[in-house]
Formats: C-alpha cells, sequence, structure tokens
C-alpha cells in the first residue's frame, strides 16, 4: 500500500529506509528534498565547495569523481591527497576485470622500490559499480586506487605518519610523499595502456583538508626531519595537465612531485 503524504512550508517528514533514517523537508517553493544521509551529505560537500568547483569548473566528471571517492572511503573530515586521471578519448572502454588487470591493479609484478610499497597490495582487489578497488586493508583502508570501465583512475592516501614538533605530536605531510606522483602514474600506464605507449588523459590532484597537516621536510644536516606550519588554504588543488605518451606522464608526475613540496618551501632535489 502507498501512502502520500503533502509537503507543505515547515514540513517535515522523517521515515526509514533499510538502516538509514530519511528526512525530507519540502514546500510549495519547490525547494529539493534534503536526505540526512551521511554518505550523500559527504558527496554533496565537495561537489558544493567553492575552491574545488572552482579548479574543477572545466571538468565535471573529474569532480564528481572525486566526490565519491571521498564519499567512499568517509575521508570528507580528514587531509587526504587524491590523484585522477582521466582519458580524453569518451569512448575508452577497459575490461577492468581482465586477470592482467586485476594482477596490475594489486601491484604483481610491480617495483618494490618505494617507502610504501607503490600502491601494492596483498588483498584480491574489489569490483566496485565504477570498476574495481584496491587498498591495503578490506575494514580499514589507509588508501586505495581504483580503475574505473571508462578507463577514468584515482587513487588517494590518508594514511599520515606523526612526528615531533616542540611538546606534541603533530600529523605530517612529508617531503617524501611527492614520490606518490610517480607510483599513480606508472601502475595508470600499466593499466590503461599495457602496451606501453601512453594514452591522452588528464592528470590532477587535490590534497584535502590541508591545514590539518604539518609538512615535513629535512633538516639541513642529519636525516631528521623539520616539522614546519601547515597551509592555511583548505583545499590544494593541482592544475589539470594535459598528458599523452610515457615521458609526458612522467614529466607531469615529477612536476607534482614538486609543487606537493613547495608547500613546504622545499626546492626540488634539494
Amino acid at each position: 500500500m502507498t501512502s502520500m503524504v503533502l509537503l507543505m512550508p515547515s514540513t517535515t517528514l522523517v521515515f526509514r529506509v533499510g538502516s538509514a533514517n530519511i528526512r525530507l523537508i519540502g514546500s510549495h517553493t519547490g525547494n529539493p528534498p534534503e536526505y540526512n544521509r551521511q554518505g550523500s551529505k559527504h558527496l554533496l560537500m565537495v561537489i558544493e565547495d567553492p575552491t574545488l568547483r572552482l579548479a574543477y569548473a572545466d571538468h565535471p566528471k573529474m569532480l564528481h569523481r572525486l566526490a565519491e571517492f571521498v564519499d567512499r572511503y568517509l575521508l570528507e573530515d580528514k587531509p587526504a591527497l587524491v590523484i585522477q586521471a582521466t582519458p580524453t578519448n569518451e569512448d575508452f572502454e577497459a575490461d577492468v576485470l581482465l586477470p592482467s588487470s586485476v594482477a596490475s591493479l594489486q601491484g604483481v609484478g610491480s617495483d618494490q622500490n618505494s617507502w610504501w610499497n607503490c600502491f601494492r597490495t596483498n588483498y584480491q582487489p574489489r569490483p566496485t559499480f565504477r570498476g574495481v578497488a584496491a587498498f591495503d586493508e578490506r575494514d580499514a583502508a589507509n588508501w586505495a586506487y581504483e580503475f574505473h570501465r571508462d578507463g577514468h583512475l584515482i587513487a588517494g592516501i590518508w594514511r599520515f605518519p606523526s612526528m615531533h614538533k616542540v611538546n606534541a605530536e603533530v600529523v605530517c605531510l612529508p617531503d617524501f610523499y611527492a614520490e606518490i606522483f610517480e607510483d599513480f602514474a606508472n601502475k595508470a600506464l600499466r593499466l590503461a595502456a599495457p602496451e606501453g605507449n601512453g594514452f591522452p588523459a588528464r592528470l590532477t590532484a587535490t590534497l584535502l583538508n590541508a591545514p590539518d597537516l604539518h609538512f615535513a621536510k629535512k633538516a639541513d644536516f642529519g636525516n631528521m626531519h623539520v616539522v614546519v606550519p601547515p597551509s592555511r588554504t583548505r583545499h590544494l588543488c593541482w592544475r589539470v595537465r594535459q598528458v599523452g605518451d610515457v615521458a609526458s606522464w612522467q614529466l607531469a608526475a615529477e612536476r607534482m612531485g614538486a609543487e606537493l613540496l613547495g608547500i613546504g618551501g622545499v626546492k626540488p632535489g634539494v
């Protein structure tokens, strides 16, 4: 049996769908319903954020995928570095569940020379609505890398170390996180262009909730790190770059790493 409810000004209706509480607020003026669901709140907060809307004004698909990523991994209130690339070919179609694709996503056969294992995981990648996702832990992931059927690639890390500053421990973005862009690009090329020729795409990144992270850079002497104050800008958005052949991907990753170092006033190669 179906019930009909007429929503007048200041009328609020609360009902349950499964385990979720849904709150509808409506009026005769045509205001859209408001959904009191935490996930939808996270997605909308990303899409409606002024900084992110400006950064992705010409790339709504990338903003949408970023919002979905934040929503899926509950990153709205966490500092997170998210990188993504989308093919310029809108007809791109990938069989993401091919054994070779799953193995590449998992990191089988990739180099293990990174400080954090280059997006490698011992867990079997999991199919998703968009494609397939890899992560380091099933129940409490610290990073994720997704390969979508339309060739879109998106990855993020929200695990950051604590370091000592004066009399307190603070969460830091260390300078060696600049390597993550090369790791992302290498895996993207293996997944979307396994023949080794590269592919044309748009590449960018976003550091969400940057003020929650101090920056840690190498000290002038010794092997220690010096902790410097965080950025005052909430979300730091890399520009959207055009990449194509392998060399352009590698150059873009290098420059994005240099921009990350710039957050702490660090010159590349120092």
